[in-house]
């Protein structure tokens, strides 16, 4: 600082001292002190870079390799950080921003992590999603029967090759209760999410990590619309369903998933409009860590995580009752039909409904009213509608009770008790 400003420097110096009347010498001393460590004269000559450390041997055993930081931004950014969402309207099944300020070129990011095998046919598979979403009507997932072709793929356009990343993603869904509900998913705080499966798979529903969450502006060059469409993507990471791992009442146990190998077409991507909402996988410790799915370092993983994931992970059924309901079915707020088939499969045996007998055929009306039958009355037993003739107990109150009630208004003079507030009351 200099001319005017540099009152300033020494007023700030002036909060260091003890302000008694040597207070000079003290800044004098300070002035001193941060002409010497700003001198350039005086400053470290710059060193190499330290190697890095050695391998680490972890708890399990095995040998721990620091993570390497990659020379391109994350696909997982800070979700501290404020992100305009825009429009936030409950109607709108999935919400995210349209913001631009993270752009992520796609090609370089590709390669800068060319090593990396989440990043394996990155490009073809984001154009064979893109296209398929052009293609079909608005808010769609793409068809998965159309396999286009390479000139198919030639016409797709992404303005300026950009990819714009964002932080969150907010999922409107209806409760089993017809009520409204909203989860947040975050690629670093809450990445997993759960879509719904195929009328023929061995589980209702589909599991999945979001790794990243972006738009792109795209288009079909020589069709009749060449606007480019704002587009939104999710870049996932699937889980496979255990199906030799047994779930349900009968055993106890919750579905068990682990992530898919490598040779499973693990990552892809999804419309946000796919997913149902949030799930919450707890990691099953008992069963360790391992890295057979996802071996050395990928950016699919977090940067304070180390090079290996969890062998499987349970889903928590019962981490509210909304996804409780969407398993054991009958939420008249779920149109998916494929939660009450595998609960009652696991209840009444495979096929079978509550309504039938074990040899599949309805349970005949006798079986029905056998003895010891503790079924609860049903709405049509002709006793619940028979008036009863017999005179309904007389209670003898205490006079001196009734004359303290009348006299307080408690009791009108008719005989009946005043109602209280809110209509709690009984008025006899």
């Amino acid at each position: 600082m200099t001319g005017e400003l540099e009152h300033r420097r020494v007023k700030r110096f002036y909060v260091r001292t003890n302000k008694n009347f040597q207070f000079g010498l003290q800044i004098a001393r300070h002035e001193r002190r941060e002409r010497a460590v700003n001198d350039p004269r005086r400053q470290i000559p710059s060193q190499q870079p330290p190697s890095p450390p050695a391998a680490m041997v972890s708890d399990n055993g095995r040998l721990s390799h620091p993570r390497a930081k990659s020379s391109h931004a994350p696909m997982q950014l800070d979700p501290s950080e404020p992100e305009d969402l825009g429009d936030r309207s409950l109607l709108n099944h999935t919400v995210i921003s349209e913001e631009r300020r993270n752009p992520l070129d796609i090609h370089g990011f590709v390669y800068d992590n060319a090593d990396d095998p989440a990043l394996t046919d990155f490009i073809p598979k984001l154009h064979r999603h893109l296209y398929g979403r052009l293609l079909g009507p608005a808010g769609t997932p793409p068809d998965k029967n159309l396999v286009p072709s390479r000139s198919d793929l030639a016409s797709l356009r992404i303005r300026h090759n950009r990819l714009y990343m964002h932080r969150r993603m907010l999922v409107n869904y209806t409760s089993y209760d017809m009520r409204r509900d909203q989860d947040t998913i975050s690629p670093r705080c809450h990445p997993d999410v759960m879509l719904l499966a195929e009328p023929d798979s061995p589980h209702p529903y589909m599991y999945a990590r979001v790794l990243g969450m972006f738009h792109v502006n795209a288009y079909l060059a020589g069709h009749a619309n060449e606007e480019a469409t704002l587009l939104q993507v999710l870049w996932i990471r699937w889980y496979n369903f255990d199906e030799s791992s047994p779930w349900g009442p009968e055993s106890g146990r919750l579905p068990r998933v682990s992530f898919a190998p490598l040779d499973d077409e693990p990552f892809g991507f999804i419309a946000p409009d796919q997913v149902l909402r949030g799930v919450h996988l707890i990691p099953a410790f008992a069963h360790g860590l391992s890295d057979s799915a996802l071996p050395g370092y990928s950016i699919a993983r977090l940067e304070d995580e180390e090079d290996q994931d969890f062998s499987y992970y349970n889903v928590g059924i019962f981490v509210d009752r909304d996804m409780f309901m969407r398993f054991l079915g009958g939420g008249i707020g779920h149109r998916q039909p494929g939660g009450p088939r595998f609960m009652y499969s696991q209840l009444f045996g495979e096929g079978q409904s509550p309504e039938d007998h074990p040899d599949g055929e309805p349970m005949p009306e006798e079986d029905l009213q056998d003895e010891g039958d503790s079924r609860l009355p049903a709405l049509d037993d002709a006793q619940l509608f028979e008036e009863s003739d017999e005179d309904e107990p007389s209670v003898v109150l205490d006079p001196d009770l009734i004359d303290e009630e009348l006299d307080y208004g408690y009791i009108l003079s008719d005989g009946r008790r005043r109602r209280g507030r809110g209509g709690r009351g009984r008025i006899w």
